[in-house]
């Protein structure tokens, strides 16, 4: 098959709902202790999800569709994870450039073959699959700056037109990655089945904020969100949310680790940006899912560096694996 790129319409492939119940909080425990005690999972009604990363290094012989990748995804399930994102990427040379180039002529990157096995692989394992393409500019600009944002209201139109024809050539669900501070006005949410959003607002201006201030910010945050659940009465899927394991990580979310020239490692930011999210979350019976950023196929990868989104080893997995209903005895799988 042929893995379109539309921009960055996400296509769910199927939906499955669990059960479980929610109880209070803690204090984040270390890594090793596998689960962080008195976190209870989530909700059934919410998806468990995580952004699986293909990993480029080493020519991409540790990404999608590897014995590596095929590891990881079984690292996962005993994680507790339901779902995955993945993310084909198209490139564009410049931020003017009229075209956007399909990765998939690469060897190295996430062609179509690669793309199959990893959602057959996962399948088997009982992972769901979320499709979600992302633009990548090259030299690492931010791709926000070609001004795909405008177009969501400038280009309704054009938008609607694009939903319609994913519908004609896929029959699962359609969300669209709005970013967080943008949701509010996109004009077509009607459009598709779910209202996803790219979950970064800043919730601190210091480092040292308490977790009351946290707690307060993430509350208002969740509650902007919420509104707009309830004026289209849709349900929300966090398409992407992420912390760095940086002091900073809560001040400026959204930052990437390479762009900074010596991040500094704090994990417990990191662990304090998941816990009270997914303490909010559980309260919220419009919020469908959430797929954190991120998980790369390659455990051994430096693509990011100790302090970048990855919860792997760190205090933030301990919480995952405790919300996400995870198996909290020794590792059995790699």
């Amino acid at each position: 098959m042929r893995l379109a790129l539309s921009l960055l319409l996400s296509l769910v492939f199927s939906l499955v709902v669990s059960c479980s119940k929610p109880t209070g909080e803690t204090e984040p425990r270390a890594p090793d202790e596998r689960c962080a005690s008195g976190v209870a999972p989530l909700p059934g009604r919410i998806q468990r999800g995580i952004s699986v990363a293909h990993s480029y290094q080493h020519a991409g012989t540790k990404g999608y569709g590897t014995e590596t990748s095929a590891a990881t995804l079984r690292e996962l399930t005993e994680l507790g994870v339901e779902w995955i994102s993945l993310t084909p990427f198209g490139f564009m040379r410049s931020l003017t450039e009229p075209k956007v180039h399909s990765i998939g002529a690469y060897r190295a990157g996430e062609t179509d073959d690669r793309m199959q096995r990893e959602i057959r692989r996962a399948k088997a394992l009982g992972l769901k699959v979320m499709l979600k393409p992302h633009i990548w500019i090259v030299r690492g600009l931010w791709r926000g700056e070609i001004e795909l944002r405008s177009t969501e209201r400038r280009q309704e139109q054009r938008w609607r037109q694009l939903v319609s024809e994913v519908r004609r050539r896929f029959h699962g669900e359609i969300t669209y990655g709005a970013n967080w501070d943008d949701a509010a006005a996109l004009p077509w949410w009607d459009a598709v089945d779910y209202i996803g959003v790219q979950f970064y607002p800043p919730l601190a201006t210091s480092e040292k904020a308490s977790s009351a201030v946290i707690r307060a910010e993430v509350t208002a945050r969740l509650d902007s969100i919420g509104a707009i659940s309830r004026q289209h009465e849709k349900p929300v899927l966090f398409t992407e949310v992420g912390y760095r394991a940086a002091p900073n990580a809560l001040i400026h979310p959204h930052e990437w680790p390479e762009r900074t020239a010596k991040p500094r490692f704090d994990p417990r930011a990191q662990a304090m940006g998941y816990q009270m999210l997914l303490e909010a979350v559980r309260h919220r019976p419009w919020v469908k899912g959430l797929y954190w950023w991120k998980w790369f196929t390659d455990p051994d990868t430096t693509e990011e560096g100790p302090a970048g989104f990855s919860p792997r080893g760190k205090l933030a997995e301990a919480i995952l694996r405790s919300a996400y209903g995870g198996n909290c005895a020794a590792s059995s799988v790699r």
